[in-house]
């Protein structure tokens, strides 16, 4: 195992802290209506992520001893099992509170002058242009205020987008069972990996585009061990398995890299990471994809919001 920021070996204790944190679903009963305190169970989250793991863990063995393609109700479980990997991590938990940040600040940067001058004299504080603009800056500059999820609500929030929209993204798209012929997969915190190639013009890490997502991603990858995966694709036909080679197996690879939060794992024996330079995080960024003046001195634009890696690791 490596870390997701520091490349090198772990002591095996950081190994057991990494693979059994704590708490991390817990939904204490203060944080629900008082009505239902008394029968309430703070680790129920916890126990139905045990019991869905238990019931795919025999479907991914089927599957790698040459049970695939697989019936509807198992493709639907390893569905909500793959979907319930991307939202149940650090990882998820970060990119929601970047996203409610980032658009906070964006709301914040487009209120008039006047409602920061308001607060500030509200406050006893100095209002004059100057004291407005350094606490304007300040407000959405990137040490200013920042959206954080409560324990509850990050709990709720990840089932509830496993279970309504990811999974049936899953489900309905193409699967393919990839079988490689040497060691050369890794998994990670968050073993889902979300990988398309670049748009032309660019030059990301191993050609991957870091702005997709579950709805537009070329190939969405779950490694199953070091020598298989399932890559879920778009469009018609049937599932199948097929060989891959190094190309494929380092696409996965920097899909599974690129979403970590916190750790990459691999067996001590492989060096699936030989040759590749471990990328920043992504962070969301703005872009203006068009716009126009109207009558009035109103203007209109049209902004895309995407996830997006630096290509400069010092940044």
């Amino acid at each position: 195992m490596v870390s997701r920021r520091r490349p090198h070996d772990q002591h095996p204790a950081t190994v057991d802290k990494a693979c059994a944190e704590r708490g991390f679903y817990t939904i204490a009963a203060e944080d629900v209506e008082q009505t239902l305190r008394a029968d309430h169970d703070p680790e129920a989250v916890e126990m139905v992520f045990a019991s869905l793991e238990s019931e795919a863990a025999p479907i991914i063995g089927a599957v790698l001893d040459g049970g695939f393609p697989l019936a509807s109700e198992h493709r639907l479980k390893l569905s909500l099992f793959a979907a319930l990997q991307v939202t149940r991590g650090w990882r998820f938990r970060r990119d929601m509170n970047d996203l409610g940040t980032f658009a906070m600040r964006q709301y914040v940067e487009a209120l008039p002058l006047d409602r920061f001058r308001d607060w500030l004299c509200g406050q006893g504080m100095p209002s004059d242009d100057a004291s407005v603009a350094a606490f304007r800056a300040r407000a959405i500059g990137p040490n200013g205020p920042r959206l954080t999820m409560s324990q509850p609500f990050a709990v709720q929030e990840s089932l509830r987008m496993a279970l309504e929209d990811i999974s049936t993204h899953l489900f309905l798209r193409t699967w393919r069972l990839l079988r490689f012929s040497d060691d050369s997969l890794l998994m990670s915190d968050n073993p889902v990996g979300i990988w398309s190639p670049v748009p032309p013009g660019t030059d990301w890490p191993a050609g991957q585009d870091f702005s997709v997502g579950v709805a537009n991603a070329r190939m969405i990858c779950l490694p199953l061990n070091r020598r298989a995966a399932l890559a879920m694709i778009p469009g018609a036909g049937p599932d199948c398995t097929t060989d891959s080679g190094p190309t494929r197996a380092r696409h996965i690879n920097m899909a599974v890299i690129q979403d970590a939060e916190r750790w990459i794992y691999h067996h001590p024996s492989d060096h699936p990471l030989d040759g590749i330079v471990i990328p920043p995080h992504a962070v969301f960024t703005d872009e203006t994809v068009s716009a126009r003046d109207e009558p009035g001195g109103i203007r209109r634009e049209l902004h895309r919001v995407t996830r997006r890696v630096t290509k400069d690791p010092a940044m």
